[in-house]
């Protein structure tokens, strides 16, 4: 970025800090969409691999199993109110 903030007109040297605003301008908008778009490509492949791997995971299993399999879920989250559990 300091290099290009020195950059001056065709066929000239550099002159030190000639165009600030312009190349401040850019190199921080290209970070900001860059990193932006590759943290968003990084979450979609992880997603992509997830949802394969639920996949298969779910591979071989007929709907009564997996049914099965979801109510044991919700058995485990279940959660009774503190009121209601030592109740003699």
């Amino acid at each position: 970025m300091h290099q290009t903030l020195d950059t001056s007109k065709v066929d000239m040297g550099p002159i030190y800090e000639y165009s600030t605003v312009s190349g401040v301008i850019f190199f921080v908008v290209f970070i900001l969409i860059g990193s932006f778009f590759f943290l968003n490509f990084f979450v979609g492949v992880l997603q992509m691999n997830y949802q394969q791997a639920l996949k298969a995971e779910k591979k071989g299993f007929t709907p009564d199993m997996l049914d099965w399999v979801e109510m044991q879920g919700l058995i485990l989250k279940a959660n009774i109110p503190h009121k209601n559990r030592y109740k003699p």
